[in-house]
């Protein structure tokens, strides 16, 4: 067949294969079919894609590269020596970009002041190294930038198990999952520092801003952070996209596609010859299933029934607590320990000497089986939280019901009505449900031997608690229900106050009455153990550990009841036999040593242990801890227990200073979260861990039921070391008297208790996320809440001496923190001194940025250090950040505050310094209200700022007005207060300006006191002029001091030139210490 070739009228040349030539209009249609076709190729041919090698040569990415360069490094900057090294220049420099957070931020704000032409190309720069492909020396980039990221030191913490080894060091997850969306390397820093949702939003936000500042962009997308923010706290792990990107848009759960898609995609970039397709698969499948696919498939929570009844929930809580058996031998968690074995036995050895020395100063201190004590006293208070909660849900029930409600209730409950006569059948049922608690409470108690069986029989059926107005915000009687009513006349009734709220009395008929119960069921634990009680003053009697009190108060009790004909008389012979075991067991008792036991008052609340010798440790934390009513306690218990009344005083104070106190409430989250990493919570688990710990929380799933079990609520800070607000009384006194001040009363009642709740629940959600990482460890539940209450603490286990401190209005508030959180610290440092790693790499991670920019050496950053004012200087945790504000002064954060060691360094220093005023006032010594009140007046300065609270020379007005300014600061939450959020704003907001005439603050400044963020403006030459002139101040001090005392005529000539010799060299060294200063903080003009 023929050949042709055809040419149309543009000059298209085709061969055309036929019978014959095409006519004019064949050839049209021909032309018109091939030219289609050629634009569907084009459009669908795969795009060049940019390589490690072509971007070097690539004649945009280098022009961009000198512009950058230029922009970075100044216009006067020496030239490069050709384009390879301005291309080469660019990769540094994006790598770097591209791999820390910090730098991506400063690199975002400096856009500003960038010209145009600069902008685009720093956007040509970003663009294209995200199009490029991998490689190796992007993944050498890429861990530069995160090793000088302060966030990424939070995985080296594992000694290279962590963020940065078990995710940016696989190759498979760097540029093959790297560049899977910038996750590998890139996502273990943001982990590391943010916890994914945060970073990822930063991130976003950064390269927002980036387009912004340069021009491309008009306003800030939310949707694009928002989206980015999702993959982040979705995934969590170190697979997906962390920070936008590519899979930016896409939900958590696809998180496994994403990975393979993502390995599918980057295994030609994979170059390692050692290293196969396969070998990749597993690793990259092994991180998904060990870390990505936790999240896809949580914890089962338990099958959500029907509410069990008042009645149910009691008789659970009656049930005695189960054998307590020896938690198992801890884990290992020393990273060194398992590298280096010897190390672990030389690290527990110390540890244990020192534990065996300093015995005496723990609260159980040579306590036998102290584990079992201690899981025994947990589960007393998840049995106290129980109660807690079955008798607010008694009270939120019945508190809703209107008054002819209430009154048809009452009249059933005390058997005046039948209870079938109530029409509301959800009303009927709740009535019954309650009759039959208070019933089978009644029961219990005449098992226990609490009451007699027949006052029980007597009142069956129509028991309800008598309660007054006059006494019910007073101090309760122990077992108060067990006495014998007297009957009152209407006129006394009226006065005292009836209350016939079945809200109140139902709560109350359960709540007393049922902790009596199973306090009793524990002390009969404890005599079982015979390590705990002194044994030869035990005696067993049909099966039950009594003591010779409890027997002979038995007897009597028979005998009085055979006296008035309730007994038969021959149960006198039942009295005899427990009289004669009495007095055998007294007999035991003789010439004995008990040194090591205290003797349980003898009275009916300790059940069959009334009057027993009990170890001195239990006796401490369990009877003058005043968990228990002591009838015998003498006047300083009453004042100064925990339940004492300047107890309360001084805990209301702690009310407005923490949970009052938002910054207060994020500071201790954010340090409790550094104490779980010491405590073995890996950086790289805490955002997934909190997740989880959350969703738990929210379900009430089996860790926070571990949680309850264990007593982890009833041994918060909240719990322990504030007033507890009984919000049922509160309601119900302002619901029947309907007075003014008992109504505000409930309102404020209703503030500090919700705010009390929110702070426990940080402090539970920590103990939860504790708890979750040991189980998966493979850890058993009591071992784990043991676990979780050492590294937040267990505010209920401290020795008397420091329940005293933190209860005195002159002692120390806060003493409880530092007594239980120094031994933690010390356990980590011997044990896993990597773990410390982050928090010193972090300010000097910071101080880098800073000290690398724009040619600026470390030498001339430490002189910035030296120009910060004393205040911050002094403290050593001055975190000076990477942007100044919009005023052009650095800013520094003081970050001591979220480090849980920070007291003790600070302390440390003191003592070394021989600086006693210093000491006191870091260690909270005397900090209490009081003591700062006494040194205020006396001085007329504020003990922590130093600052003259009345000025002498003002009118009285003012001076009123000042100080109680000062009480009011010192009384309420510091962020309602002048030095804090409210003050700062105000100044912020009002434009204050200090004697420089600068202002005070700016409104970010100020706004971030709010969560806890002190940030504090500096002019490095106004501070560094104002360390001067107090240098000189104080030089000139000496000197007046040194000519007042040459000025006593009785003084000797050896005397006086003693004196002179003394403060002449003392002059001559402040001089020198001023010489120093000048040549030590002398900055450098980029950093002025």
């Amino acid at each position: 067949m023929p050949t042709y070739t055809v040419t149309n009228p543009t000059g298209q040349t085709l061969k055309i294969t036929g019978d014959k030539p095409p006519s004019e209009e064949e050839l049209n249609t021909i032309f018109s079919e091939y030219n289609q076709r050629q634009e569907t190729v084009s459009q669908t041919e795969e795009p060049v894609r940019l390589t490690e090698e072509s971007i070097v040569k690539d004649p945009t990415w280098v022009k961009s590269s000198k512009s950058v360069y230029k922009m970075n490094e100044g216009a006067d900057a020496p030239d490069l020596d050709s384009d390879e090294a301005y291309a080469k220049y660019g990769l540094n420099y994006m790598g770097w970009f591209n791999y820390n957070l910090p730098k991506m931020g400063l690199e975002a704000t400096q856009l500003k002041s960038a010209t145009p032409e600069q902008q685009q190309d720093f956007i040509n720069l970003m663009d294209m190294y995200d199009e490029k492909e991998a490689s190796f020396a992007g993944f050498g980039r890429a861990l530069k930038g995160i090793a000088t990221d302060p966030s990424t030191f939070v995985g080296i913490s594992t000694l290279g198990a962590g963020t940065l080894g078990a995710q940016a060091l696989k190759q498979a997850l760097k540029e093959g999952v790297k560049q899977s969306v910038k996750a590998g390397a890139k996502r273990g820093a943001a982990i590391g520092s943010l916890e994914g949702a945060t970073y990822a939003a930063a991130d976003n936000a950064f390269r927002q801003q980036a387009r912004i500042n340069a021009g491309v962009q008009d306003s800030f997308d939310y949707s694009q952070s928002a989206k980015s923010a999702a993959v982040g706290a979705g995934i969590g792990a170190p697979i997906g996209g962390a920070l936008g990107g590519t899979f930016a848009g896409l939900a958590a759960k696809n998180s496994k596609r994403l990975v393979d898609d993502a390995l599918q995609k980057e295994e030609p970039s994979i170059i390692d010859p050692e290293k196969t397709v396969e070998d990749v698969e597993v690793e990259t499948k092994n991180v998904y299933e060990n870390q990505v696919q936790e999240i896809e498939n949580p914890v089962t929570q338990p099958n959500v029934e029907t509410q069990p009844t008042i009645s149910q929930r009691i008789k659970d809580i009656e049930q005695p607590i189960e054998d307590i058996t020896t938690p198992q031998a801890p884990v290992e968690d020393s990273a060194l320990g398992k590298l280096f074995p010897p190390y672990a036995k030389v690290a527990n050895q110390t540890i244990n000497y020192f534990n065996e020395k300093l015995a005496s100063y723990s609260p159980l201190g040579t306590l036998p089986d102290k584990q079992q004590f201690l899981t025994l006293k947990g589960l007393l208070g998840g049995k106290f939280n129980q109660i807690r909660k079955v008798t607010r849900d008694t009270f939120d029930k019945f508190s809703k019901l209107s008054k002819d409600e209430n009154l048809i209730v009452r009249q059933s409950l005390l058997g005046e009505k039948n209870i079938d006569d109530i029409p509301n059948e959800e009303l009927k049922t709740l009535t019954k449900d309650l009759r039959e608690s208070i019933d089978f409470i009644g029961d219990s108690l005449a098992k226990k031997g609490i009451l007699p069986e027949d006052v029980i029989a007597q009142n069956q059926g129509t028991y309800l608690p008598r309660m007054y107005l006059k006494y019910l915000d007073t101090k309760k009687t122990p077992m108060g229900y067990t006495k014998s009513r007297k009957e009152l006349d209407d006129e006394t009734l009226e006065f005292l106050g009836e209350i016939e709220d079945v809200s109140l009395q139902g709560a109350k008929a359960i709540e007393e009455p049922l902790s009596d119960i199973v306090r009793h069921g524990v002390f009969e634990k404890i005599a079982e153990n015979p390590n705990w009680v002194f044994r030869p003053g035990i005696t067993e009697w049909r099966g039950k550990k009594v003591t010779s009190t409890w027997l002979k108060d038995e007897a009597n009790r028979i005998n009085q009841e055979i006296d008035i004909k309730r007994r038969n008389s021959k149960d006198r012979e039942l009295a005899e036999e427990l009289n004669t075991l009495a007095n055998q067991a007294d007999e035991n008792l003789k010439n004995v040593d008990t040194t090591l036991y205290k003797q349980i008052p003898d009275t009916k609340e300790y059940g069959t242990l009334r009057g027993a010798y009990i170890r001195k440790e239990i006796y401490n934390d369990m009877i003058s801890a005043g968990e228990f009513a002591n009838p015998n306690a003498g006047f300083m218990q009453s004042i100064l227990g925990d339940y004492g009344t300047i107890t309360k005083a001084t805990k209301l104070w702690k009310l407005s200073k923490v949970p009052l106190n938002p910054p207060t409430v994020v500071r201790n989250m954010i340090s409790n979260t550094i104490l779980l990493n010491l405590s073995g919570v890996a950086w790289r688990n805490m955002p997934r861990r909190y997740l989880q710990a959350l969703n738990d929380m929210r379900n009430n799933g089996p860790y926070t039921q571990i949680a309850e079990k264990y007593g982890i609520v009833d041994s918060t800070f909240t719990k322990q070391e504030m007033v507890q607000i009984n919000r049922m009384y509160l309601k119900a006194k302002a619901k029947q008297t309907g007075n003014f001040i008992d109504q505000m009363k409930y309102i404020g009642g209703v503030v500090g208790d919700t705010a009390s709740n929110v702070y426990q629940f940080t402090e539970v959600l920590g103990k939860v996320v504790k708890i979750i990482d040991d189980t998966t460890k493979g850890v058993d539940e009591a071992t784990a809440a043991l676990n979780s209450q050492k590294a937040l603490f267990d505010y209920s286990l401290v020795p008397e001496p420091v329940r005293f401190l933190r209860n005195s209005p002159v002692g120390m508030p806060f003493i409880t923190y530092y007594y239980k959180v120094l031994p933690n610290l010390l356990e980590a440092l011997i044990k896993n001194p990597q773990r410390y790693i982050p928090y010193i790499a972090i300010p000097y991670g910071m101080h880098s940025l800073i000290a690398n920019y724009k040619g600026v050496s470390n030498e001339d950053f430490n002189k910035l250090k030296e120009t910060l004012p004393e205040y911050l200087k002094d403290r050593n945790n001055a975190l000076i950040l990477p942007l100044k504000d919009d005023q052009g002064r650095w800013q520094v954060l003081d970050f001591s505050y979220f480090m849980p060691y920070a007291m003790f360094t600070g302390t440390a220093r003191d003592v070394a310094e021989g600086d006693f005023g210093r000491f006191v006032q870091d260690t909270g010594i005397f900090g209490g209200p009081l003591p700062q009140l006494i040194t205020a007046i006396s001085s007329n300065k504020d003990p922590f700022t130093q600052r003259q609270i009345v000025n002498d020379f003002d009118p009285p007005e003012k001076k009123t007005a000042d100080m109680m300014l000062y009480l009011y600061r010192m009384s309420a939450p510091t962020w309602l207060t002048d030095i804090g959020f409210a003050g700062k704003v105000y100044e912020a907001v009002n434009k204050d300006l200090n004697k420089y005439g600068d202002p005070k603050v700016t409104t970010t400044q100020a706004l971030t006191r709010l969560i806890g963020f002190n940030i504090y403006p500096i002019d490095p030459e106004l501070s560094r002029a104002e360390n001067l002139r107090r240098m000189k101040y104080e030089r000139s001090r000496i000197k007046a001091r040194r000519s007042q005392l040459l000025k006593d005529p009785n003084l000797t000539d050896k005397e006086r030139k003693k004196i002179t010799d003394k403060y002449t060299q003392m002059l001559l060294d402040r001089a020198k210490q001023i010489e120093e200063y000048v040549k030590a903080s002398e900055l450098p003009k980029e950093l002025k």
